[in-house]
Order: structure tokens, then C-alpha cells, then sequence
């Protein structure tokens, strides 16, 4: 069927460049050698043009330049070398637009673009919670990529995921090529990974898959590619830990939060990543908020309790166009995804509490045995003191603590290696579950969430 639709995609390029030469088939086949037939059979898509047939007809309609391109490309034909040089022109070897300004993650940022500029790691995947800011941060090192160091960024997402950061439709040939074969990579059938590696050859690239889970298409097809083409880099976008030998995986966690209970200054405040991503969000709808003395205690809070995930210190900023924070802040205290589940940010922000729910239930026996036991304990823990308060032995306690890091279900308290601490959402969850007696049936019951949800959006802020 594919090879249908690219046969007949051809042949109506074929037949608008012949009449925009302003040639019959008859005058055409005498200045190509090819036969009337022939040509007729080409622009119905009856047959599949030979390479050989390609560069006659090309010849006979005398196309040159970027029509030449466009019309070997359209007949899988393209000559890599001049195929990567009208590539690199294109609009879709450029990052999408950002929308707004990264805020905290420049060392994350800084270290992946020199990681995939160097060749150290050419596979490299971007793993978190929903809402932490995966996707823009690939955009930002996408950025860096392709206006500091002049390379190609191709950008792609699967169909299903919700992102504001999508490339602009085809306008050409080529551009249309480009596309086809990306979208195809999120599809188990098909041969995109042949055809793109065909186009950009050995060349320095970078390929962005942005929102992988799940699909066990796109690694395979991330495998190959990497095999074929020994300039590419690949950055992928990821809730939860792939299975690709050679990768690096870098976890990313929440913005560091202000520690809790400590009286900070307004100007103390203001360096704090969190906070910084809550004021500037907040002055969209509240140009003239400033932190005060008055507001520093709730402010500091509400990033606290929202574990500094930056879409939800998005969607907690839009409350404050019609309350103060102190107001906002008892509106987290009772219920923080009554505020933040409206947001469909990073896959869905809405259903953050389905998701977490859903990453909780399907941890290893090991890993959720800990987790309980974190979660239990209310406060930041050592690795000692996890060994301890688990009975698990000290060394696999560390390794299990690792992969829950991995997961982004833990977070490192102030900043610190030494010691750790469950989210605050995963503990509003948990304690959601045991006042409705869920818990101890169906442990992290994410799908009991949406209703507590549902129930807590009726409830207005005070």
C-alpha cells in the first residue's frame, strides 16, 4: 500500500513538472528516450520508476537544482550528498519554536549538547514524571545543537501525544519526504529507517524523539539508524527507563523546592528555581506581583508541595488571577491536584495522579516493598536509614534507590545525594486511597484518582 501511494506521488510531480515545461508526453519521451507508454504508466502509478528511467526523464525536462532533488527524492532515488545540502536548508532541520524560557536547567542543558556534540554518548534519553519539563529541555538542547554548532535537528513525536512542540507542515518535495519517513519511525511496518538513513548518509544530525513510551517500534527502529548512519545522534524524551543497549539515560528531577518550615527572604526566594518559574508564570495573569514578606511564606510553600514540577507551578499560577497565594496555598494543603489537573502539559498533566498511580503499581515487588516503606516514613531518608526502616540489605537498597530516581518517583532533598524523599503528590495520593479504603485492596489505585479528582474540581478556591 505504501509503495502505491509513493509511486502515485511521483507521478503527479512527474506530470506537473511536464506541463510546466509546458511539454506533451509525446515531446517529453523524444527528449528523454523513454517510452509514451512509459511515461503515461509513471504519472498513473502504475509502475515504480527505475533509477536509470529517473535520470533520462529528469534529463529530457531539463531539472536542475532543488526540482532535480525534489524529483529524485520522490522517486527514492536522492543523492545523499546533494539530498543533505538541501536538507540542511529545509524548515524541518531546525527546532520547533519555544514557546517560553527554560528556567533552571542550563547545567542539563550545557551538559547533554556537549555529551551528543562530542560523540561520547550518540544515544541519550531524557527520563521523568509528567510535567517536569522533559520535552523543553530537549528543545533547549536542541536549540543549543543547531545555532551554536550549525547541526541538523530533525524533530519528531508520535501522532498520539498531546506537545505544543510540533514541526511545520511540509511546504516542498523533500520536506514532505522528510516527515513521511520520521512519522514512520513510531511504526512497526515500513522501512523509515532505511529511507532516512539514505538521506542523510554519515552526515552530523540530530534526531529528537520526543515522547517514546511505549513503542517498541521506535527503538528498533533508533537501533538501525544509529548501525546505518555513524554521524547521527539521537535524543529521546521518556517517563520511564528504556531498553536499548549503548544508551544513557539522564534522569530529570523536579526544580529545587525551598526547604520547608525555614523563613525565607523575598530576595532568598528569588534565586530558588521553583520560585522562579512560579512569579514569572504568576505575572502573566498578575503583572504586577512581587514578592514580599507578606506572600514569601505561601509562595515558598506551594512549590514545595507541587515538588517544583514546572507544569504544575504553570497551572497553580493561573489561580492567583482570582485569589491571593495564602488562599491558594490552603487549596494545596487540601487538595494540590484540584489546582494542577486541568493542565495537559508533558502528555497530560490532568492525569498526573492516574500516572504516578499507574508507574506505583507496576514497580518490581523489590521496588514497591521500598517505596512503601519511603513513603511510610514522611520524611527525607539516608540510605542507612532506608536500609534500616526496610530490612533490605544496604548495597541493594542503593541500587533500588537508584532506579526509583530513575523513575522520578524520589527527589533529592535540598539538593543533596546524601538524602532523598518521596514526592508530596505520591503522598496525597496514598493518603487519598486510605481515607477511601483503597489502599490496602488496590495499592496506588491511579484510576480511583479521577474520581477524588473529579469530586475535588467542584470545590472552589476560599
Amino acid at each position: 500500500m505504501k509503495e502505491v501511494h509513493r509511486n502515485k506521488q511521483f507521478g503527479d510531480l512527474l506530470r506537473t513538472f511536464r506541463i510546466r515545461k509546458g511539454m506533451t508526453q509525446i515531446q517529453l519521451a523524444g527528449l528523454s528516450t523513454i517510452s509514451v507508454r512509459a511515461i503515461r504508466d509513471l504519472e498513473l502509478g502504475r509502475t515504480r520508476p527505475r533509477q536509470g528511467t529517473t535520470q533520462l526523464i529528469a534529463d529530457g525536462l531539463g531539472l536542475t537544482g532543488r526540482d532535480r532533488a525534489d524529483f529524485d527524492t520522490a522517486a527514492g532515488h536522492a543523492v545523499v550528498t546533494d539530498a543533505f545540502e538541501l536538507i540542511r536548508n529545509s524548515e524541518h532541520v531546525r527546532p520547533p519554536a519555544s514557546l517560553n524560557a527554560i528556567v533552571g536547567r542550563e547545567s542539563e542543558a550545557s551538559m547533554l549538547a556537549d555529551m551528543l556534540v562530542s560523540g561520547r554518548r550518540r544515544l541519550v534519553t531524557i527520563t521523568g514524571v509528567p510535567g517536569v519539563g522533559k520535552s523543553r529541555l530537549a528543545l533547549r538542547v536542541a536549540e543549543i545543537l543547531y545555532r551554536s554548532h550549525g547541526i541538523p535537528v530533525l524533530w519528531t513525536t508520535p501522532p498520539e501525544v498531546v506537545t505544543p512542540y510540533r514541526m511545520a507542515a511540509a511546504q516542498d518535495q523533500l520536506s514532505h519526504l522528510i516527515r513521511h519517513t520520521l512519522d514512520g519511525l513510531f511504526d512497526a511496518e515500513g522501512d523509515s529507517a532505511q529511507q532516512l538513513s539514505s538521506l542523510i548518509g554519515d552526515q552530523p544530525v540530530v534526531l529528537v524523539l520526543d515522547g517514546c513510551d511505549g513503542s517498541r517500534a521506535h527503538s528498533d527502529h533508533a537501533t538501525s539508524l544509529l548501525q546505518k548512519s555513524h554521524g547521527l545522534r539521537m535524543l529521546r524524551t521518556a517517563r520511564t527507563t528504556p531498553d536499548i543497549p549503548e544508551e544513557q539515560t539522564s534522569p530529570l528531577s523536579p526544580l529545587t523546592v525551598p526547604e520547608f518550615g525555614l523563613g525565607h527572604s523575598p530576595a532568598q526566594l528569588a534565586e530558588i528555581p521553583s520560585v522562579q518559574v512560579l512569579v514569572s508564570h504568576i505575572r502573566l495573569v498578575r503583572p504586577e506581583f512581587t514578592l514580599t514578606v507578606a506572600n514569601a511564606r505561601a509562595i515558598a510553600e506551594i512549590c514545595w508541595r507541587l515538588d517544583g514540577i514546572p507544569a504544575a507551578l504553570e497551572m497553580a499560577a493561573s489561580w492567583l488571577l482570582a485569589c491571593e497565594p495564602e488562599d491558594l496555598l490552603t487549596q494545596v494543603r487540601s487538595d494540590p491536584f484540584s489546582v494542577i489537573h486541568h493542565s495537559t502539559r508533558d502528555g497530560g498533566l490532568s492525569h498526573l495522579g492516574k500516572t504516578l498511580g499507574a508507574v506505583l503499581g507496576s514497580l518490581p515487588p523489590d521496588e514497591r516493598l521500598l517505596m512503601e516503606h519511603l513513603i511510610s516514613a514522611r520524611s527525607s531518608m539516608s540510605v542507612s536509614e532506608a536500609a534500616e526502616a526496610s530490612g533490605i540489605p544496604a548495597p541493594t537498597c542503593l541500587a533500588l534507590i537508584r532506579r526509583l530516581l530513575m523513575h522520578g518517583l524520589l527527589m533529592h532533598e535540598d539538593g543533596s545525594t546524601k538524602r532523598f524523599r518521596t514526592l508530596n503528590l505520591i503522598h496525597y495520593l496514598q493518603d487519598c486511597e486510605r481515607s477511601h479504603q483503597h489502599f490496602a485492596a488496590a495499592p496506588f489505585n491511579g484510576a480511583m484518582h479521577e474520581e477524588l479528582v473529579q469530586l475535588s474540581s467542584r470545590t472552589c478556591l476560599a
